[in-house]
This record gives C-alpha cells, sequence and structure tokens, in this order.
C-alpha cells in the first residue's frame, strides 16, 4: 500500500493515479469504518480505480483543543497496518491543522478531492468536513449530481444491538472493562502495542513474573483491573492475564498507570521486545490486597479463569 503524506496547502510531487476512497478519520477501523472501505474497494473493482483510504493526523479534536491529552484506538501506525492488511492501493495521511480546519467545505473538495484526482467517494451517513463541520453528505451528493467531479456512495448506519458502531461507543466500553464488547464492534481484540521495559521484578518474586509494558503510542488505555489476554510476540500468539492500573497493594499515592502481564505456558527473557496485548475478556477489578498471600492466591485464581476462557480448560 502506498502511503501519500499530505500537508496544507496540498502539494504532492506526483498526481495520484485514479482513485475510489473513503474519507473519514478511521480511529479503530471498526466494523462500521470496514463496511465504508469494503464499498470504496468494490467501486474500485467496479470502475477500474485505485482504492484508498483518506484519514487525517493528527486528530481533529486533538488541533482544535477539544481533547487534553489525545489516545487513539488505533494510532497511525497501527492504522496503517490494518488497512494495508485490507488490501488497500494507497492510504493518504492528510495533516490536519489549523489553516485545513479553516477550509470551507467547496475548497476542502477543490484541494483535496478534485486535486488528488479521486474519482469515486465514499463515506458514512454522518460524515462531516469543512470549517465547523459545515459539509456532510448532502454537500458532497451535490457536488457530484452538478458538478460531476466525482461519484458518490453512503454507507447507512451500522448498528451493534440498536447502538451506533462508533469510535465513541468503543472508547466508553474500554473505560467499562467491557473487552468482550469491543471485540465484536472491531471484529478483532483491542490491541495495546509496546517494549518490554524493566519494572520492580516484584511478580517474579511472588512467583508470577510479569513482562512491564510501555505502550508505543497514546492508546485509549482500558479500565484498571485484570484482564484475559492474548500476548503476540512475532509470529506466536501466547495466552496470559494482564493487569492494568496502579498496583494498590503495593504503591500509595498517585503513580503512572502500568500494563503488567504474565504469559502462561512460556519461560524466557522478554526484555527490550516488543509485544501486543490482545484483551480478551475482563477478569476483575484492580484492588489493594491485606497480604502477599492474599495477592498470590487471587493470581492463581485468575490464572484458572484465564486459562478456562482463552484455552476451555481449567487444568493449569
Amino acid at each position: 500500500m502506498k502511503v501519500y503524506r499530505v500537508t496544507h496547502p496540498s502539494e504532492l510531487k506526483e498526481r495520484p493515479a485514479p482513485a475510489s476512497v473513503a474519507l473519514g478519520n478511521f480511529d479503530g477501523v471498526h466494523r462500521g469504518h470496514q463496511a465504508v472501505i469494503a464499498k470504496a474497494m468494490q467501486q474500485a473493482a467496479l470502475l477500474g480505480l485505485r482504492s484508498a483510504v483518506m484519514t487525517f493526523y493528527p486528530h481533529p479534536k486533538e488541533v482544535l483543543g477539544l481533547v487534553q491529552a489525545p489516545a487513539y484506538l488505533t494510532p497511525l501506525p497501527d492504522k496503517l497496518e490494518m488497512l494495508a492488511g485490507m488490501g488497500l492501493d494507497a492510504a493518504y495521511v492528510v495533516q490536519f491543522t489549523p489553516a485545513l480546519s479553516k477550509l470551507t467545505p467547496a475548497e476542502f473538495i477543490e484541494q483535496y478531492i478534485v486535486g488528488l484526482n479521486i474519482k469515486q467517494v465514499v463515506t458514512g451517513f454522518d460524515f462531516r468536513f469543512g470549517h465547523k463541520g459545515a459539509g456532510d453528505i448532502h454537500t458532497l451528493a451535490r457536488w457530484s449530481r452538478e458538478k460531476a467531479d466525482f461519484a458518490f456512495e453512503v454507507v447507512s448506519k451500522i448498528e451493534q444491538e440498536n447502538h451506533k458502531i462508533s469510535s465513541s461507543r468503543i472508547r466508553s466500553l474500554l473505560k467499562a472493562g467491557e473487552v468482550s464488547k469491543v471485540r465484536d464492534l472491531l471484529s478483532r481484540p483491542y490491541r495495546i502495542t509496546g517494549l518490554v521495559v524493566h519494572g520492580d521484578k516484584r511478580g517474579r518474586t511472588i512467583g508470577f513474573p510479569t513482562a512491564n509494558i510501555a505502550p508505543a503510542y497514546p492508546y485509549v488505555i482500558p479500565r484498571y483491573g485484570v484482564y484475559a489476554v492474548y500476548v503476540v510476540r512475532g509470529k506466536h500468539r501466547y495466552p496470559g492475564v494482564v493487569n492494568v492500573g496502579k498496583k494498590p497493594t503495593f504503591l500509595q499515592g498517585d503513580h503512572p498507570v502500568s500494563i503488567e502481564v504474565h504469559l502462561l505456558d512460556f519461560n524466557g527473557d522478554l526484555y527490550g521486545e516488543t509485544l501486543a496485548i490482545e484483551f480478551i475478556d475482563f477478569l476483575r477489578s484492580e484492588r489493594k490486597f491485606e497480604s502477599i498471600e492474599a495477592l498470590r492466591t487471587q493470581i492463581e485464581s485468575d490464572i484458572r479463569r484465564a486459562h478456562s476462557i482463552l484455552l476451555g480448560s481449567t487444568n493449569v
């Protein structure tokens, strides 16, 4: 997949080939996003165009100061990896800036659709663009109908349990620890990738060595607690148990969030390696234990439950 890094004003050294493009932020690349992208790919095949997406980075809410600490479901490198895996020919990554946010809908269309040789546009039903979101699907449909610079298709709302599938809903579910529901909305487990760094090594002293994960990007962090997970290490995938939180049994006061994972059926040194944590199910909330023995007993129970969920057996 060819990646075009587009800055404002739009200036590319080469004019892209005619393309069918899905427009959107696509944070999470959830099932709703997947439907929009699939439609763009279908139209590309039908019309003999390249298949592509156009996404924006940083997220507009970050640039416009609508969020203080930006966090992503799929940071840009993860998003591009997923899009490439879907078989797209190209991705336009448009750098979102205050100047770009001030474009009128007509200016955006002229510069970033017509100007980039996009012949087919596909969006979700609620896509908005231009200064203060003044442009919408009706704006695009009218331009397509009156000026015929490009064809336009809209993908209807995709729902799960009578709720729209959206990035906002997925964020809310993660904050509630509902990672199994998130898995259904994403059509895959929620994933955090990071480097294994040195921690306090307490897990090893109580019989459950853990890998301390430093997230590679500003991910949305799920609710503090313990989860059954899979750990992806290269081409291998291991069952495990992860604790997300501030380790109240050992630490007092406010501390940075830690992500510590214990791999089942694994022995070895992981320091310096990059691992991906796939969240499968919520086991329990994080809490303070009165003794190390009480904590050890609870961890044994957590491992049995995770083993049952992940491998269908309580024998560990």
